[in-house]
């Protein structure tokens, strides 16, 4: 557990890959109250859905909800964003946004059910910050925070190096055609060969 706590890069990458290929599309929650929300009335008891993946790809287009929130409430024809191509979405897999020294550049994990850094996350590069909005939303967020999320990053950071350190992945399938309900996966079957590494280059 330790050398995985102290692999920084690991970590990053296997935070990228979730907010990537989030394994669920959407979540729900109900309104307990009134609210508007980006000039939309949400009247109480509606159900709200939301996609992880436009969540998790705002950051490709920051002030699409400001320039428009009005158009889109109002019914108007708005083009499309760049963070609905989800092949745009795939194509931005940059880990290293995780490691981003300056605070308020770096993406943010969301906390943890009782707000416990310990209770978020396995050998994580940042802490959690309640006041960010969360860049990572495959465990859900706030009290509904899935209590598996620290074990889950500790399994995945140790299976991948495990894989890594010994093995060179290589894609036969030419094509990969992915769905996207009810969870994320390929639609086919996806063959991949694992080729020994030699000693010497072995991690």
């Amino acid at each position: 557990k330790a050398s995985l706590d102290a692999s920084k890069y690991l970590d990053a990458v296997v935070r990228e890959a979730l907010r990537i290929n989030s394994p669920g599309l959407a979540q729900m929650r109900t309104a307990l109250a009134d609210l508007e929300l980006c000039g939309l009335r949400v009247p109480q008891g509606a159900n709200i859905f939301l996609n992880v993946m436009t969540a998790h790809a705002l950051e490709l287009t920051p002030d699409y909800l400001q320039r428009y929130g009005p158009q889109v409430a109002a019914g108007g024809p708005v083009p499309v964003p760049s963070h609905l191509d989800l092949q745009a979405v795939r194509s931005a897999f940059k880990p290293e946004r995780w490691m981003e020294p300056d605070p308020a550049k770096r993406p943010s994990l969301p906390p943890g059910p009782a707000g416990g850094e310990e209770r978020v996350q396995a050998g994580a590069v940042d802490g959690a910050d309640p006041a960010k909005r969360p860049s990572l939303m495959t465990f859900g967020h706030g009290p509904h925070t899935c209590i598996g999320i620290a074990l889950y990053m500790m399994e995945a950071k140790a299976m991948v190096a495990a894989i890594a350190r010994s093995y060179d992945l290589q894609l036969l399938t030419e094509k990969v055609e992915w769905q996207e309900f009810p969870t994320i996966r390929p639609k086919h079957d996806t063959f991949l060969r694992l080729v020994p590494l030699a000693a010497a280059d072995r991690v």
